[in-house]
């Protein structure tokens, strides 16, 4: 129920007391004068919104989706990746030969429960070389046909998501994925760093040799899986003299590192293709505001800040103070036999400033954008902090429709985590659990949501917005 709240506080009491003398009697009077401040909470407004198509969106993350599958009530899903690599600027040479090289091996890490779909489904993925050069403007969209060689295969692996690595290393279990990539690979690694050193001195470099890698399903259906580390590592022997002049001898030394990465220096990006199925395409069609990702639907809405502005001036004295707005809208989860859940984080962007927010890579300010967390208990999502907002708007000689017009977009966050006992900073993602007491943590990239399918119903029709303000009144 929509409501408006009025608070009465006491600020000051003042006592002004007059004494007059007379012979007969002496009166004593009095006059209490209050001054107060209402805090008024307002929730009387309403949210319009519908869904709007995303079919391409800025797919360049150091997380890759690949796999398939075709889910109820959401659709069929498919994800490739081209990615180039980061080189190591310093290969191990001293008693290495292209003859001590072993093997080469490729290996993925998913976190534990990082996919969607069957466990236990066989999956099989083919890595292929690129050819030429991954183009500039790259996105969901982007085909591979002509940019990989077709008929020479890197490596094959057939794989399931069942069991799981325990490193102490590492805060949480993940499942790996390792493609042998030959000896061959890195025999041509070794030379190349041998006869030209500068060829890994920067990305750019090394992709101009190297122009990268590209990753496909080749068999099977029902799941696509979350990768959010790839390196790939040389296994080689290190024969190194050990004896003297007089009685020369060799010690092997067996030894492997990981001499390539994806970083978030280089270009990498997931090949998305998502055939909505009839039933969501329906719900859309009829004016539910849907979201789906990734590569489906965003949701726009009109946030009523006309409507907040006038009520607020026509309440207001020079006295008022805005103390907070925020806005809680709730989520119906749709049902599907994949388990697939609403994103974990959403962004609320100014529409006309959508495009500038991804291309810039920039962070929530808000004022034209904030981001919300999928409460899984209550669920909705919440955008708290929306104070700086409604300031502006209230600055403004005249409320246009782009101030009120808004995008909410499935997204993944990327925290800056800073351990204060030891100041070090690095990034990490929503699966990877919650800070410890010693350490804080801020917004430190914001990316469209590329992590797995997802979607949810926002239910506008019961959304609150909930603004409060303190009104000071002074009495004479």
């Amino acid at each position: 129920m929509k409501h408006l709240l009025f608070v009465a506080v006491t600020l000051a009491t003042l006592m002004v007391t007059t004494v007059a003398c007379d012979d007969d009697k002496s009166p004593l009077g009095s006059s209490l004068v209050k001054d107060q401040v209402e805090i008024v909470i307002d929730s009387a407004f309403t949210l319009k919104g519908h869904s709007i198509e995303s079919r391409e969106v800025q797919a360049r993350t150091i997380l890759q989706l690949i796999g398939r599958m075709s889910a109820d009530n959401y659709g069929s899903f498919s994800s490739s990746v081209v990615t180039q690599f980061m080189p190591t600027e310093n290969l191990v040479t001293e008693g290495v030969t292209e003859s001590t090289v072993d093997s080469v091996k490729m290996i993925m890490r998913a976190p534990l429960g990082a996919y969607v779909g069957d466990s236990l489904s066989i999956m099989g993925i083919t890595a292929y070389p690129l050819v030429k050069q991954l183009p500039a403007g790259i996105n969901s969209a982007f085909n591979p046909d002509g940019y990989y060689d077709a008929a020479n295969p890197l490596a094959s692996v057939m794989y399931t998501m069942t069991g799981a690595v325990n490193d102490t290393t590492v805060s949480f279990p993940y499942h790996l994925i390792t493609l042998d990539l030959g000896k061959e690979f890195g025999q041509r690694l070794l030379r190349q760093y041998n006869e030209s050193p500068s060829t890994f001195a920067t990305p750019g470099a090394f992709a101009s040799w190297f122009p990268g890698i590209y990753l496909t399903t080749t068999f099977g259906n029902g799941r696509v899986a979350q990768i959010d580390s790839t390196v790939i590592t040389m296994y080689y022997r290190q024969i190194l003299p050990i004896g003297t002049s007089s009685n020369p001898r060799d010690t092997t030394i067996y030894r492997s590192n990981s001499y390539l990465a994806v970083t978030p220096e280089v270009l990498t990006n997931n090949n998305m293709s998502f055939d909505i199925a009839r039933s969501l395409t329906d719900r859309v069609n009829a004016g539910e505001p849907i979201l789906a990702a990734p590569t489906g639907y965003d949701v726009d809405l009109t946030f009523p800040a006309s409507e907040i502005a006038s009520r607020y001036k026509a309440q207001g004295t020079d006295l008022t103070v805005v103390n907070s707005l925020k806005l809680t809208i709730p989520v119906e989860e749709i049902t599907n036999n994949y388990g697939i859940t609403p994103p974990p984080y959403v962004l609320m962007v100014k529409k006309s400033k959508k495009n500038e927010f991804f291309a810039k890579s920039l962070l929530p300010d808000n004022i034209t954008s904030f981001y919300a967390a999928y409460d899984s208990y209550r669920r909705c999502y919440t955008f708290t902090d929306m104070r700086d907002y409604i300031l502006d708007i209230l600055d403004k000689d005249q409320i246009t429709a782009e101030d009120e017009e808004f995008t909410i977009c499935p997204v993944t966050i990327g925290f800056e985590k800073v351990n204060q006992n030891t100041s070090s900073y690095y990034y990490y993602y929503y699966y990877y659990g919650t800070s410890s007491a010693t350490e804080t943590t801020t917004v430190a990239s914001v990316t469209p949501y590329v992590n797995r399918p997802s979607m949810a119903k926002l239910d506008l029709g019961n959304a609150k917005i909930t603004f409060t303000y303190s009104v000071q009144n002074l009495n004479f």
